[in-house]
């Protein structure tokens, strides 16, 4: 009865054991994750702020680059450093200025395709008035009059295709216009914005303030 108590305690003993060496072994392993995981969460935020910052300077790179030739009463330092100091508002301006630029780039590509095709039908027009011309200084005849005939009917066809591609042109050029004094609009607001609170000299002992804080879209030039 003795040596069947004493195997019990025996085996109770092995399994309070093993009980502390697991929980001993979950800890250390719990312990090294949450060490392993540290350190991606650092090197994550590491990677987020060199990401961050260099989207940042990029951006105000290209914004200087956009804004700069504007502005000739600061130096490109001043520039920098308000453009850094304005970036959440200059740059959805800039992006909005880079799509409108865009769109700008295409309907000039789509004008001066028309263009092209204007000149081609004009072309062909002339062509065939001259031939007409030939045709009516030379012998007449059946076959003559039903050239001509031909080139005419062939001519007025082209001319009404002329016109819509002339007609077409107008409408660009007035959409093309519009976008343009849009980029213009947005320049000024970002050239506002820059260049606000700056004071130079006003060549009279006073002194000029851009971007008054009363405007009502900070777009005024004084």
């Amino acid at each position: 009865m003795d040596k069947i108590l004493y195997d019990e305690r025996g085996d109770g003993e092995e399994i309070c054991v093993g009980i502390i060496a697991i929980a001993v072994c979950l800890s250390i392993i719990y312990y090294i994750i949450m060490f392993i995981l540290s350190i991606l969460t650092q090197i994550l935020i590491v990677a987020t702020i060199v990401f961050v910052v260099s989207r940042v300077i990029s951006k105000q790179n290209k914004i200087i680059k956009w804004i700069q030739p504007s502005i000739h009463s600061m130096t490109e330092s001043e520039i920098s450093h308000s453009v850094l100091l304005n970036i959440f508002v200059v740059a959805p301006l800039y992006n909005k200025y880079s799509s409108k630029n865009t769109e700008c780039l295409q309907l000039e590509t789509k004008i001066k395709t028309l263009f092209n095709d204007i000149k081609e039908k004009s072309d062909l027009i002339n062509k065939n008035e001259k031939q007409i011309n030939i045709m009516k200084n030379s012998t007449m005849s059946a076959i003559t009059i039903n050239e001509i005939d031909l080139l005419l009917s062939k001519n007025f066809k082209e001319n009404v295709r002329k016109m819509e591609f002339e007609n077409k042109s107008i409408t660009l050029k007035n959409s093309l216009a519009v976008k343009q004094d849009e980029l213009n609009r947005i320049t000024q607001t970002a050239y506002g914005f820059i260049i606000k609170k700056q004071k130079i000299d006003g060549g009279a002992g006073g002194t000029v303030v851009y971007g008054d804080d009363n405007e009502d879209d900070g777009t005024r030039i004084y």
